[in-house]
């Protein structure tokens, strides 16, 4: 008798189990075959980042709680081709001296210097060194390169003068923007008897000018982002503990590639 009976209770729970299917913890009513009703907490996850596994599901959850997957696949987003990131920054002097050249920046396929104007002339000329950024790029074969630029330059004074000799005496501002374009022959690195393309945007350390400029070379995909600050001599201010600083400028040149 004992024995039909526990066969009865087995059978029973059997049919009771295999019509829900459902397990609840805090509730009498599930809804799904596992249902919660209450927080979850998993004290421990293995970290998978290295694994030899594929894992191509992120769960996901909505506000009733239900917890389900997508595929990984489902969250791609577009991304660009640059790969990536390389930069290089220069302090370069910039002597009290007429048609002089600074030590050049080379980075990936691109060379940056900047030279002094040959004279000047006008009024407060021994006040002022102005010059221009020149650039040249580099490539393995030799050929013609097709570039595309574009510069601006920020000044601290508010003049604006065809040839920049008037001394600034305010700290407004003002800015100017040039576009260039043009095909350019490779030279090998080393090379510093093949002419630099000169950027005809004037820059003046005196007055501490700023500018940045772009170009792509258009045979390799390169974008180069080229950032200049100035500043001229600067003399010891002891009270604040500052040190002479000499005419110089800070170059820092960005590539973005996508080798």
């Amino acid at each position: 008798m004992k024995i039909k009976f526990l066969l009865l209770c087995l059978l029973v729970h059997a049919i009771f189990f295999g019509q829900i299917g459902k397990v609840g913890i805090n509730t009498v009513t599930p809804t799904r075959n596992l249902d919660i009703n209450g927080n979850v907490r998993i004290r421990s996850l293995a970290d998978k980042k290295d694994s030899t596994n594929v894992y191509d599901r992120v769960l996901v959850g909505n506000s009733q709680g239900d917890v389900d997957f997508v595929p990984i696949t489902k969250f791609d987003v577009e991304t660009p081709t640059i790969k990536t990131i390389k930069f290089v920054v220069k302090k370069v002097a910039i002597p009290s001296t007429y048609s002089y050249l600074t030590e050049a920046v080379d980075i990936g396929n691109i060379s940056v210097r900047y030279r002094n104007n040959p004279s000047c002339f006008g009024i407060n000329c021994e006040r002022r060194i102005g010059g221009k950024l020149e650039f040249k790029f580099f490539n393995a074969s030799g050929t013609g390169s097709v570039w595309t630029g574009s510069s601006m330059l920020v000044r601290r004074s508010n003049f604006l003068s065809s040839d920049d000799t008037i001394q600034p005496t305010d700290q407004s501002g003002e800015f100017r923007t040039r576009f260039y374009a043009g095909t350019i022959k490779g030279v090998p690195f080393g090379d510093t008897t093949s002419p630099y393309t000169v950027l005809e945007l004037e820059y003046n350390p005196e007055t501490r000018d700023t500018g940045s400029t772009i170009l792509s070379l258009n045979s390799t995909g390169d974008v180069y982002r080229i950032s200049i600050m100035f500043n001229g001599t600067l003399p010891a201010d002891a009270v604040n503990n500052i040190a002479a600083l000499p005419r110089q400028a800070t170059v820092f040149i960005e590539r973005l590639t996508d080798d």
